[in-house]
């Protein structure tokens, strides 16, 4: 009798990755959320939103770059622009969703308790799929494979 092969492909190392990236995009979301609170002082509550981004994304980068994708190490302007081209989707995602729920989904359900923090993490939450796959597959995907 011969052995039949598992013609279903196993999830297991993309399930893995992206609990990765979920932990170190959690890293990066921390910081996000602390310089966004510390922004928000002097700055209106989107503009503070996108510098946060800004300063997310670049821990993300070398964390990402270190520990989640790190088959090809090179760095290249390609891969810098990639990276780059992702996370202003993104970018656009966390600040269109967390400005949305900040200013019109949480008080409208009457959430007074930290509804800055809660809206930013809905947008940072809004934005760690399409972040994932754009990473995997532009980003960090391997040389030559288009």
């Amino acid at each position: 009798m011969q052995k039949r092969e598992n013609v279903v492909p196993s999830f297991t190392p993309l399930i893995k990755q992206f609990a990765a990236f979920v932990f170190v995009s959690s890293i990066s979301a921390v910081c996000s959320l602390i310089v966004r609170y510390v922004a928000n002082l002097v700055m209106p509550y989107e503009v503070a939103v996108g510098l946060a981004q800004v300063a997310g994304v670049i821990i993300a980068f070398t964390l990402n770059r270190r520990f989640v994708f790190s088959g090809e190490q090179v760095l290249t302007y390609a891969r810098i622009w990639r990276f780059t081209l992702v996370n202003v989707v993104s970018l656009a995602i966390a600040v269109t969703v967390s400005s949305l729920a900040f200013r019109i989904v949480l008080p409208n359900l009457g959430v007074s308790f930290h509804p800055d923090v809660l809206a930013q993490l809905v947008g940072l939450a809004a934005c760690a799929l399409p972040s994932f796959l754009g990473h995997k597959y532009f980003s960090f995907r391997a040389a030559g494979v288009r």
